[in-house]
């Protein structure tokens, strides 16, 4: 292949580069924070665990037996019998213990 050849293969590749960049709608911290206000859950804790298949990812078991990926902050402070409630729509997890009420604002997680 002659210069010019690769010349026009390097500008159309480095066109449609550029063109996807600039026309991607959501960045990746818009398709996170659009999966949290996603989100929906509320029960009673009967498992958490660290799904070391999966990267690592600590998940809770609920009593409904849906189960959920957890912010590490909120899995830490979450023990077997705490309630956890998230309402979809909001950043706001609530942790309901015994004694007290967590709230975690996941805004900035």
């Amino acid at each position: 292949m002659n210069e010019k050849g690769t010349l026009i293969i390097v500008l159309v590749v480095l066109v449609t580069f550029i063109g996807v960049m600039i026309y991607q709608e959501t960045t990746f911290e818009d398709r996170v924070l659009q999966k949290a206000l996603d989100k929906n859950y509320n029960g009673i804790v009967v498992k958490k665990y660290i799904d070391y298949e999966n990267h690592a990812v600590p998940k809770v078991i609920l009593r409904t037996e849906k189960e959920t990926i957890m912010f590490k902050r909120i899995y830490d402070q979450l023990k077997i019998g705490d309630s956890i409630s998230k309402q979809q729509g909001d950043l706001k997890v609530y942790i309901y213990k015994k004694d007290r009420t967590i709230v975690f604002d996941t805004t900035n997680y």
